[in-house]
């Protein structure tokens, strides 16, 4: 099946959608750096990668080789940075939103002339309906150090389980963390309903394991931690790196350029 515009966008959405996972709402703590390992099946790539998350008390990062994101919480704006074409975009969380709600309706509008399985990949996509819930296993391992409790995800058209230690805590505050699953959540999708769920867990996911289903299409995401620091985050990764040329977000349905970044004053 060929990658439309479209469809890459879907995809991003489901890994943005993804990202706030990782961020539980917990008690204010010190700054985290989690050292961790991500493969995907079933998605663009199988290829397994290493990536760092770095948590302050107002911004989450995710730093891998080709792309960081930046979410500041408190000033409720995400940016995407592509190191391979030295290029960024930034949205508020409420553009985001906006955005997506566009995005959306043009999947909606262009379904109806895909083949049946590319149908049934986008209707997975932007599913809303029902809920995820994670029921706890009883099983416990330490994972980098750490104690972790496994829950079981389910619900809709996501599956798989997650391993959470209340050992951790990310250093933001109540508020931001319900602020940004609030924004993430808008997005919609699976991806929404897996971060509702995981929102309401305290602690720190260490290792997780999901299966979104779409039609005949299932894309699993595993991902685990290997190594956890309270060191504060090196002021540079916190930031857009100097150079890079800011890019605007593609109008749905328009053509867009790697990443679904589209050129804007350059």
């Amino acid at each position: 099946m060929k990658t439309t515009a479209s469809n890459s966008r879907g995809i991003s959405l489901l890994l943005v959608a993804a990202f706030a996972l990782l961020v539980p709402v917990g008690a204010q703590a010190k700054d985290l750096t989690l050292h961790e390992r991500i493969s995907v099946t079933g998605g663009p790539s199988t290829k397994s990668h290493d990536s760092t998350q770095y948590w302050t008390a107002t911004k989450i990062v995710n730093d891998d080789p080709h792309i960081r994101t930046i979410t500041d919480v408190g000033a409720k704006t995400f940016t995407m940075v592509n190191k391979d074409n030295k290029t960024y975009y930034a949205q508020t969380f409420d553009e985001m939103r906006q955005h997506m709600e566009g995005v959306r309706a043009e999947m909606k509008k262009r379904m109806e002339s895909l083949p049946p399985q590319a149908k049934a990949m986008m209707k997975g996509m932007m599913n809303d309906e029902g809920s995820v819930t994670l029921k706890p296993t009883g099983k416990s391992e330490k994972i980098a150090g750490y104690p972790a409790k496994e829950f079981t995800i389910e619900g809709g058209h996501v599956s798989g389980s997650v391993w959470i230690s209340d050992a951790l805590q990310p250093p933001m505050n109540e508020k931001q963390a319900a602020d940004f699953a609030t924004a993430m959540g808008s997005l919609g999708g699976p991806g929404a309903k897996l971060s509702e769920a995981l929102a309401k867990a305290k602690g720190v996911a260490l290792r997780t394991t999901t299966t979104i289903t779409m039609g005949t299409h299932k894309m699993t995401s595993t991902r685990e931690v290997t190594q956890v620091s309270d060191k504060a985050a090196p002021a540079d990764v916190l930031e857009v790196p100097t150079g890079f040329s800011k890019m605007a977000m593609p109008a749905p349905g328009a053509g867009a350029g790697p990443h679904g970044m589209a050129p804007h004053g350059h």
